[in-house]
Formats: structure tokens, C-alpha cells, sequence
């Protein structure tokens, strides 16, 4: 199982609450609008998440970014779901797969030159 440090914790939480529209780039506030339109901007932006869902449902999922190794992405909770929750939110999600990839390590955030970074720390032998 993926662990997270407090420090990974908070890192998450202050990207999910600095998501942009990606169709006009209001920031989102943590509202119950509806995933078609989270700011009610009306652009085609929103469409890659189900319109069923709130805004406050949104979580950042560990993706493989193909050689580059991982990414984050905002989405919805899907069952099987390692879930990183923080004040009963939902911060991360990790689906089976992945979470058996970087099952044994450690998520935590460090500064870096330029601001601050998540990295992977490697569990204990």
C-alpha cells in the first residue's frame, strides 16, 4: 500500500485547490456544481469528467506517464480505488494496478530549486 507523508498530504490538497478550468482558466472553489460546468463558465472544458459528479467529489489519481514516470490527473473515485483521504476528502486516488507498482513507498513533497516537488521515497528494506 502507497503511504503519504503529511507533507505529500498537503502538497496534494493545495494542487486540487489551485485546479483550473481547462477551458478558461477560472480557479475553482470546492462548490456542489456540477462537474459540466464547475464554474459555471459554460465552456467545453469540463467534459472529461462524469457530469454526475460534484466538484467537491474530485480527487487527483496517480497516472503512468509512460516513460516519465507518474502523473496526477483530477477524477472521480472507481471502485477498487486505493483512496488518500485528509478530513474525510478524498485527496488520492491509486487504482489496483499502480497501487502495486508503488506498493512499499512513501509520497511525500520536498523543496526543490523553483518551489517544491513530489517525489517517491523507497520503504525500508
Amino acid at each position: 500500500m502507497l503511504k503519504v507523508t503529511a507533507q505529500g498530504i498537503t502538497e496534494l490538497k493545495g494542487i486540487l485547490e489551485q485546479m483550473q478550468c481547462s477551458g478558461c482558466g477560472d480557479e475553482h472553489a470546492q462548490s456542489e456544481s456540477d462537474c459540466g460546468s464547475h464554474c459555471h463558465c459554460g465552456c467545453e472544458g469540463h467534459a472529461d469528467v462524469d457530469d454526475e459528479c460534484a466538484m467537491g467529489e474530485l480527487a487527483l489519481r496517480l497516472i503512468v506517464m509512460g516513460d516519465h514516470g507518474f502523473g496526477l490527473i483530477p477524477d472521480i473515485f472507481r471502485d477498487g480505488d486505493q483512496v488518500i483521504e485528509y478530513d474525510g476528502a478524498k485527496v488520492l486516488l491509486v487504482d489496483r494496478e499502480i497501487a502495486e507498482s508503488v506498493k512499499g513507498l512513501t509520497l511525500d513533497c520536498v523543496d526543490v530549486p523553483g518551489g517544491r516537488a513530489l517525489t517517491f521515497i523507497p520503504g525500508k528494506a
